[in-house]
């Protein structure tokens, strides 16, 4: 398998208030990542890709949860306790090293979405035909009401009759069938909201090569791409019309994936700027390890139902978001959160509060902590229809939903947390040690002399008092040792303190130190 083999910052250890899972209904073994977190469906279908394909588990995994998002999203919204009404919408980011199976695992994970979305676009091209037909029908009669009404007008004839049959065709013009659009690749901010808008208003923004999304248009208006995938209303002014495009309630899922370098350009060119306004903290982020070499291309014999599962509940689940007309369904469901399993998420928001000071694991992320609650619930809702069908939160699906965002904040740190800036002690003593090793090469190769180093250390550290507090710091650390002389009237450092002290070297730097100095002098 491919895991991390770095220790988790955030422990998946709950609030007291929330025991673990003590049993794994996995069908193979766990390692970080939380797989046993996932429910046994989608653990099935993680596990089938995983055998297929070869690819990280924490990255199918992550995929995973967005297409249940997906499968949901048109379907309900989940009541927060005492919070907000929020969309069960999710925005992933996988950044994976090429070879690492982005286009497969996402292939054959969304391949009910694309069946479904497929069969919507079939439906409409037939429907859009009669619509044309219809309103081309509509288009003649309606010419002869206007043709009719003209006449009696010139002829100062009773208009009533006329009008009311003109009025009524008006009323009965071919509504145009709603375009499906599903699924966008690379849109323009314009494309995606004008989609949303009068198309189809559950959608997903989905790439695996995602450096062209980034570096597009559409992430020109993060403060717009974020309020849709909040699903929060969205009013885009366009040139040259009046009216501006406005979507009342756009549910977005974002799945993107790229390599790192692709990442480190877009942050290079950008700055900030995403981190800043919000963008990447809406991200569930993955960073799996990729080793290639050591995947087992050996086929594999796999229950096809692990997978067939899964694609049938989405299939049903995408179904269940239209309307008997054809159209997405205004009216959505409210999950809510059991008595248990409000009183745990208190305990799971305070936790992540704790973690947010001074040392705690979210001191770095406070972006994504400021969010994490959220990510708790609308995962423990998405989950809790896909795999029971039910629209209340039971605790157990609130505790896997809590590990599966801590293993993803660990990751967010990872990728994210900018590095506490060192004191200047600790600075210099990095510097200091790596020049005192080079300096030693024009010396003798252990031992050398603290005013040698205090007049030929870099500029920075000719200060005694700064050079002083390097040392300290070196020395503490068991990386130098410092030692006096005749009562203090000289000092040397040991680059080496963990070995036997060696009287003959250090008479040997003590007097290779005097001639340098007499031939100064002189």
């Amino acid at each position: 398998m491919n895991m991390h083999s770095l220790p988790a910052i955030f422990s998946p250890v709950m609030p007291s208030s929330i025991p673990l899972i003590t049993q794994s209904p996995s069908p193979m073994p766990t390692g970080e990542y939380p797989y046993d977190a996932l429910p046994a469906l989608v653990q099935n279908a993680v596990y089938a890709v995983h055998c297929y394909t070869q690819s990280p588990l924490p990255m199918i995994g992550t995929f995973a949860l967005s297409l249940m998002a997906e499968a949901v999203q048109g379907v309900a919204n989940v009541q927060i306790p005492s919070g907000p009404l929020c969309s069960l919408s999710l925005a992933v980011l996988a950044i994976v090293e090429s070879g690492g199976g982005k286009t497969p695992a996402l292939n054959m994970l969304r391949k009910a979405v694309v069946e479904f979305e497929n069969a919507l676009q079939l439906k409409y091209a037939g429907a859009l035909k009669s619509y044309e037909a219809e309103l081309k029908i509509w288009q003649l009669t309606n010419a002869e009401y206007e043709k009719a009404l003209r006449k009696a007008v010139a002829k100062s004839l009773d208009l009533t009759d006329v009008q009311n049959r003109l009025l009524a065709h008006q009323q009965a013009k071919p509504k145009k069938p709603r375009h499906p659009i599903l699924t966008y690749a690379n849109p323009t901010i314009e494309a995606l909201v004008n989609g949303l808008a009068n198309y189809w208003q559950n959608a997903a923004l989905v790439s695996d090569e995602a450096s062209a999304i980034l570096n597009g248009r559409v992430t020109q208006v993060l403060a717009l791409l974020n309020s849709m995938l909040d699903g929060a209303k969205v009013s885009m002014e366009r040139k040259g019309e009046p009216d501006p495009i406005i979507v009342q309630h756009p549910r977005l899922t974002a799945v993107l994936a790229l390599q790192p370098g692709q990442l480190e350009k877009y942050f290079k060119r950008t700055g900030d700027d995403a981190l800043d306004i919000g963008f990447m903290a809406r991200m569930l982020v993955c960073k799996p390890l990729v080793l290639p070499g050591t995947r087992n291309v050996q086929p594999v014999d796999v229950d096809p139902q692990f997978l067939a599962a899964l694609h049938e509940r989405v299939t049903s689940l995408l179904q269940q978001g239209i309307a008997p007309d054809g159209e997405p369904i205004r009216q959505k469901k409210v999950v809510v959160f059991s008595p248990e399993a409000a009183e745990a998420y208190v305990g799971v928001r305070q936790y992540i509060e704790q973690q947010q000071m001074p040392g705690g694991a979210a001191e770095h992320i406070k972006d994504f902590a400021a969010k994490a609650g959220r990510h708790v619930a609308k995962l423990a809702a998405i989950m809790e229809i896909v795999v029971n069908d039910s629209y209340v939160i039971s605790l157990d699906m609130l505790q896997r939903a809590t590990r599966l965002i801590y293993w993803h904040a660990d990751e967010y740190r990872l990728v994210f947390a900018k590095p506490a800036e060192l004191p200047q002690p600790f600075v210099d003593a990095n510097l200091l040690c790596a020049w005192l090793h080079n300096f030693s090469q024009t010396r003798t190769p252990r031992y050398v002399m603290k005013n040698d180093v205090l007049k030929h250390a870099p500029s920075a550290l000719r200060n005694k008092q700064r050079l002083e507090e390097a040392l300290q710091v070196l020395q503490q650390q068991g990386r130098v040792g410092w030692h006096f002389l005749y009562q203090g009237k000289m000092q040397f450092l040991d680059l080496f303190p963990s070995l036997p002290a060696d009287q003959y070297a250090l008479e040997v730097a003590i007097n290779q130190y005097r001639m340098k100095k007499t031939s100064f002098r002189q």
